[in-house]
């Protein structure tokens, strides 16, 4: 459906549309506008055509793209490998994100096809958003999973600002070289209704509380949809009235409500980059990407306490989008204060006065000392297994600070003086501006932080996951503010997900291991001991460290020596063509820790790992490691001709003595995506003559 024009308008519309070509000259394009007094809500669809002129920089595209640079595609029917090196882009409007592939033309000048995807619709409900256009290249040197595309330049606008045309129109990058050329479309929604008939719901492998993805109908945008329920509900009007006031570039806006007798449903962008810490897995982030972090919060908090609105600030609320900015997400505003959960590490003063009213921005600036200082040191500052304990190192501990790698004066300086006791002292008691005028933000330039013009070194892959929350809040059994999360490829393809969650107790476990820290490990152990998958991995992990005392606490607390069938995920096998077997299930994760420790040679490891009943006759698969200058041959077998083509006689020996059979046959692995791969001949008839004439000798 569209609006009503004035005559005088409509026929200027239409003097342009007329002296519009097919095909507009970079150099002079005069397309009509969007006007700014357009009725909401409405849909805005956003068609990317070509851009030209593009370059990553002469001497550092020379470098990364050298050899790979080509004429790329034909018109009816372009390979995956060809697209692969073409510019892709990102479309981002009110935190609503879609990846574009370009299927044609250059790496400088790409094209785009609407039957590809290059139309995208939006949702609009105000006239205040901004609609952003990312353009990014894939570094083809760089290692599958890293974040190393080369930005090319973005164009900002809003599309109702008045001067912004609609149809067709050449559009300069800020920040790069080039143009793009691009259309926009308007288009009003007469009397809207949006109930829960009027959404598909997309499929998860995951969900959290209350939450649930949802996809619409008429613009295939995806929403996450959060339920509160009616027991907890305050003044939904006034909830909604404050929560719309609120736009800023690093919080979810509130795109739509539903209210029923069972509660109030809230609809946001549904931001696909997982939670914040679920990134960090328990380890340190460098300063500079704690800091870019950091920064982002400082304004979403600046804009939150100008509106008079506290307490947002938990680490479940604290998301990342596609591109690896921050983005805040919360329904604290509809809620109860009696409901409103507190974070894991409150500010002393909330422990004191209790729950109800005591939040206030000396609090949230508490908070954020705390995410600060688990970003920098890997845990939060009062950390213990037990809350009881958390309360009281709150009140009382000193705060201590890591020193490996030891935190810059300026990081320990900014840490001290958010971390005050005293919420009078505490800085950013005066105000977001004490905050961002310490001397750990120098440099910063904090209008290019809100314009997110700083580019985020990392960018999320693909993620489920519910964030679990530890700390001193009552209610921390339930998962806060939750939102389940997945993200996308920039190719386009939506992943598909994998198999399995994993909770805080098994991260901090594999963390303790992976540093062999034999106390945290006793101390995790008996949280994990029912997780019989992850308490296997963290033995094959201690098994790799050949550490021997975290091997032997892993076994005397029940680590089992050997996973089952099911416990490997497939691969995910996406691009499959029937003959190319795509292995992406991580399949050292999965390798029986007895056949790491032939591996690596270490027969004390495998004489500990049969004591504690590992199978002899253990089959594996994908073994693909180097070892030494050699490649193994039997990529896909059993742990005695592994030992035997590595030459470890010793280990054949004990194997065999201990019932290795070399009759069984070969492992086979039947899932889609898995091929066992042959092993050489020479090898197979080394390996197997070597074998049998060990067997005889032992029944001599």
């Amino acid at each position: 459906m569209s609006w009503k024009l004035s005559k005088k308008l409509k026929a200027r519309l239409d003097l342009a549309a007329n002296q519009s070509t097919s095909a507009p000259n970079p150099a002079a394009s005069t397309p009509s506008l969007l006007i700014s007094t357009l009725k909401f809500p409405g849909i805005l669809t956003v068609t990317l055509h070509e851009a030209a002129g593009l370059s990553a920089g002469d001497d550092h595209y020379r470098e990364l793209f050298g050899g790979y640079e080509r004429n790329l595609g034909t018109p009816d029917r372009p390979s995956y490998h060809q697209q692969y090196y073409l510019p892709y882009a990102v479309l981002d409007y009110e935190r609503s994100q879609v990846s574009i592939p370009s299927i044609l033309g250059t790496t400088e000048s790409p094209q785009w096809r609407v039957e590809h995807g290059a139309a995208v619709k939006f949702d609009v409900s105000r006239a205040a958003a901004e609609l952003t256009v990312y353009l990014y290249l894939r570094n083809p040197k760089a290692a599958r999973g890293s974040s190393q595309d080369v930005s090319l330049g973005v164009v900002r606008l809003n599309p109702f600002d008045g001067a912004t045309g609609s149809g067709p129109q050449w559009l300069e990058l800020q920040d790069g070289t080039g143009r793009i050329r691009i259309s926009l479309e308007y288009t009003h929604v007469e009397n809207p209704t949006f109930e829960p008939d009027g959404v598909e719901f997309a499929r998860l492998s995951i969900t959290a509380k209350n939450v649930v993805m949802v996809r619409k109908k008429d613009t295939q945008r995806r929403y996450a949809r959060k339920t509160v329920p009616a027991a907890e509900l305050v003044s939904v009007s006034e909830g909604a009235r404050r929560r719309r006031r609120i736009n800023h570039p690093f919080i979810a806006p509130l795109a739509f409500t539903f209210e029923s007798p069972k509660g109030l449903q809230l609809y946001t962008p549904f931001i696909s980059g997982g939670h914040l810490f679920y990134h960090q897995r328990s380890q340190r982030f460098d300063v500079d990407r704690a800091r870019f972090y950091t920064a982002e919060v400082v304004c979403a908090l600046e804009c939150l306490h100008d509106l008079d609105i506290v307490g947002w600030l938990k680490p479940g609320n604290v998301l990342l989008d596609s591109l690896g900015h921050v983005v805040l997400c919360s329904s604290g505003l509809f809620r109860s204060q009696k409901i409103r959960r507190t974070p894991e590490y409150p500010a002393p003063e909330v422990l004191l006065e209790g729950i109800v009213g005591s939040q206030s921005c000396a609090a949230d600036w508490w908070t954020l000392g705390i995410f600060l200082y688990e970003m920098l040191t890997g845990l939060p500052p009062f950390y213990d297994d037990a809350s009881p304990n958390i309360r009281d190192k709150i009140h009382s501990q000193p705060i201590e600070f890591p020193g490996s790698p030891a935190l810059p004066p300026s990081a320990t300086d900014i840490l001290s003086k958010l971390l005050d006791r005293s919420p009078e002292k505490r800085l950013g008691a005066g105000g977001a501006e004490q905050v961002k005028g310490h001397a750990f933000f120098e440099g910063i330039d904090w209008q290019k932080v809100l314009r997110r013009g700083y580019e985020p070194t990392y960018k999320p892959g693909y993620f489920v996951g519910i964030f679990e929350p530890h700390g001193v809040d009552p209610l921390a059994e339930e998962p806060q503010e939750q939102f389940a999360t997945v993200g996308f490829s920039y190719t386009g393809e939506q992943p598909e997900s994998r198999c399995g969650t994993v909770s805080a107790t098994a991260d901090n476990l594999w963390w303790a291991v992976e540093h062999g820290d034999l106390d945290l490990v006793k101390t995790f152990l008996p949280k994990t001991t029912n997780d019989r998958v992850t308490a296997t991995r963290c033995l094959g992990l201690a098994v790799d460290l050949q550490n021997i005392a975290l091997v032997n606490a892993l076994l005397e607390n029940g680590a089992r020596c050997d996973f089952e069938d099911s416990d490997r995920p497939p691969p995910r096998n996406r691009r499959d063509n029937g003959c190319v077997f795509n292995d992406e299930s991580e399949p050292k994760e999965y390798m029986p820790p007895l056949v790491r420790a032939v591996v690596h040679g270490n027969l004390e490891l495998v004489e500990l790992l049969l004591k504690h009943g590992a199978d002899v006759n253990v089959g594996y698969h994908s073994l693909e490691w180097d070892i030494g200058s050699e490649t193994v041959g039997f990529s896909c077998g059993r742990v005695v001709q592994l030992a035997a083509e590595l030459g470890h006689f010793q280990m054949v020996r004990l194997l065999l003595e201990n019932g290795a059979d070399i009759h069984l046959r070969q492992p086979v692995w039947e899932v889609k995506g898995h091929a066992c791969a042959f092993v050489p001949r020479g090898v197979y008839q080394r390996v197997i003559a070597g074998l049998r004439h060990t067997t005889k000798g032992l029944v001599r």
